[in-house]
């Protein structure tokens, strides 16, 4: 049975989403504590300010692959 990604740990975030996704620096989501639960509320000042990810496409692809999740 598969995890519903609200429920992910941070591990699993990590090794399901932001592995494959333009993260420059995937240890900060880690650093952030950003698990399943606080996924879903991520919006894209968050990855500007908190995830320190400046390239708006790949914003937009992170922000993309989550929402794909929650279909």
């Amino acid at each position: 049975t598969q995890v519903p990604y609200t429920e992910w740990t941070i591990e699993q975030l990590h090794n399901g989403l932001i592995y494959r996704t333009p993260v420059p620096d995937k240890e900060k989501f880690a650093e952030l504590a950003i698990d399943g639960g606080l996924l879903a509320f991520i919006e894209d000042q968050d990855l500007i300010n908190d995830a320190d990810i400046k390239v708006r496409l790949h914003r937009v692809k992170i922000l993309e692959s989550i929402k794909k999740l929650s279909i």
